[in-house]
């Protein structure tokens, strides 16, 4: 009898661990799908806000750890200037982090070296100012990389950049038709791509902080 009974506890200890590490795994993968997600920069396309070396050389390898805010976009759209996370729509897996400069209806225009944004509030467009965020090798160099230099964003979709124009395959560039819909190159993210927006560099810890800070 006294065997039967320590074999019994033995089990419920077993089976009362096991529930703990099912709840956990639980938990932590609806963290990671719904809530916050890890993700890790690599090259310099978005540099200086991400993957800077402390003398303001651009990082072309391995970079920072960032945490991506999965639930933000449940409570509203992606806005202008929201450092964004997306995966190829060709279903490849492959990640994306870049810059909204363009949302849903607009028309942007690359003249200049500079941003101009035409939607139904400005239909004759107006300057984007972008002295927030790019530095001064790239501000005033946004260079359209062929002969289109206007780009009409369709509906559910963003046209983005990345913070270090020189040397960023983004819309302007169609991601150097690696990026694309049924085959079809494609300069927009649909809204269905994006997987959260950028939200605070984790690591290293010297540069902890919320993306967008200076």
């Amino acid at each position: 009898m006294k065997k039967f009974f320590k074999n019994f506890l033995s089990f419920f200890f077993l089976l009362d661990t096991w529930r703990d590490v099912v709840i956990i795994i639980v938990l932590v993968f609806a963290i990671r799908t719904f809530v916050i997600s890890p993700y890790r920069i690599s090259g310099p396309s978005m540099c200086d806000t991400l993957n800077a070396y402390n003398n303001g050389a651009c990082n072309h390898g391995e970079g920072e750890y960032i945490i991506v805010s999965k639930f933000m976009y449940f409570f509203r759209e992606p806005e202008r200037s929201d450092v964004i996370v997306f995966v190829n729509p060709n279903g490849h897996g492959e990640s994306f982090i870049k810059r909204v400069i363009g949302l849903p209806g607009e028309t942007v225009v690359l003249r200049g070296g500079f941003v101009y944004i035409e939607n139904e509030a400005y239909p004759e467009g107006f300057k984007l100012d972008e002295s927030a965020y790019l530095n001064e090798k790239n501000l005033g160099y946004t260079k359209a990389f062929s002969l289109e230099t206007r780009f009409e964003v369709p509906a559910e979709s963003y046209f983005v950049m990345g913070d270090n124009r020189v040397e960023s395959l983004d819309s302007r560039a169609h991601f150097s038709s690696t990026f694309n819909i049924d085959g079809k190159a494609t300069a927009f993210v649909p809204k269905e791509s994006i997987s959260g927006m950028a939200w605070i560099i984790l690591w290293p810890f010297s540069e902890i902080k919320l993306i967008g800070e200076k």
